[in-house]
């Protein structure tokens, strides 16, 4: 049975799998078979097929894309193929991208073949799996991993002479651990940053000043790093990130007075105090040695005076959460 309807400058041809009324038409009295698949045909003014997918009615009485998906351009050359179940994406789709298309995919490198061969791995209609780019001589030019629609795994671009030029892993979508590039003038790769949990870990003269006179020394985690558009296979277009503002406290951490003095050195982890700290006063005598988890006081804490002389002890830093234990004056930061 065929069916025959003008939408905009193309013909769509429903052609039923089964006996029954194809997409499209009104379903007659409840005893009428209906075709459970169809397979349309979209045509141009000039009878070229440019896209082909097969439909499915489902239990809600509605016609969902279910099985092969494929598309053409004008001269008839295949351009994009793959599969749905049930209206989402899912297995492997493949696309062949002209210069225009691939244009972002391709980092204003000038020395790939085209067309572009792009194909990517989706589960319910999101990536699931990994995205690789070739261009047209089987070079390789973008690998990334994902799961449940997340940068999940490794990402990779390599240049038309075959070099890797980054390399980053992500976690659930934020980058962990060091991101590599391509140094022009060793042509080796080099660690341009490292991440933790989005974070940027950078040196201390990226955070705010330390008041009076004091002086810090230690490592903050700049960020969160987070994807503010998505990464788009349809759309031949990778996710773009911007940076947060948040600045935290990462790992061993020293504090010196105006003269010079340590006065404060422990560990932080993501802004939270961990471990062991220890306060002194301004003549280099102990003031304060104490145990944190988690950025609470946790175990022993004693208190000395000045000339040395032990002044209290007690666990969990004598129930002060970690703030008023920080602002105490005898517990210079």
């Amino acid at each position: 049975m065929l069916h025959r309807a003008l939408c905009g400058a193309w013909f769509v041809f429903v052609l039923a799998a089964a006996t029954g009324v194809p997409a499209g038409e009104p379903r007659g009295a409840a005893t009428e078979t209906v075709a459970s698949t169809d397979v349309i045909a979209e045509r141009d003014a000039a009878g070229t097929v440019r896209v082909r997918r097969e439909m499915r009615l489902n239990a809600a009485g509605d016609w969902v894309r279910h099985g092969a998906w494929q598309r053409w351009n004008g001269e008839g050359n295949l351009v994009e193929s793959g599969q749905y179940a049930a209206g989402q994406r899912t297995g492997r789709w493949t696309k062949w991208l002209a210069a225009d298309d691939g244009r972002e995919l391709l980092a204003d490198d000038a020395g790939f073949a085209l067309p572009l061969v792009s194909q990517a791995d989706f589960q319910a209609d999101r990536l699931d799996g990994e995205w690789v780019v070739f261009d047209g001589a089987g070079r390789r030019i973008l690998r990334a991993e994902f799961a449940a629609g997340q940068r999940h795994g490794e990402l990779v671009r390599w240049n038309s002479d075959g070099d890797s030029v980054l390399q980053q892993r992500y976690v659930n979508g934020l980058p962990e651990g060091p991101r590599h590039c391509f140094d022009q003038t060793s042509g080796l790769l080099t660690v341009s940053a490292e991440y933790v949990a989005g974070y940027r870990l950078v040196a201390s003269s990226a955070a705010p000043a330390v008041p009076c006179g004091r002086r810090s020394a230690g490592m903050v985690l700049v960020g969160p790093e987070t994807a503010v558009t998505p990464d788009d296979f349809a759309a031949s277009q990778l996710a773009q990130y911007e940076s947060g503002r948040e600045v935290l406290r990462h790992g061993a951490w020293r504090t010196w007075a105006a003269n010079g003095q340590l006065i404060m050195e422990g560990q932080f982890d993501r802004g939270r105090a961990e471990g062991a700290l220890q306060w002194r006063h301004p003549n280099g005598q102990l003031a304060v040695v104490g145990q944190y988890a988690a950025g609470q006081p946790a175990g022993p804490w004693q208190w000395w005076d000045a000339a040395g002389t032990l002044l209290s002890q007690s666990s969990a830093g004598g129930g002060r959460s970690a703030v008023e234990v920080a602002a105490n004056p005898t517990m210079p930061r």
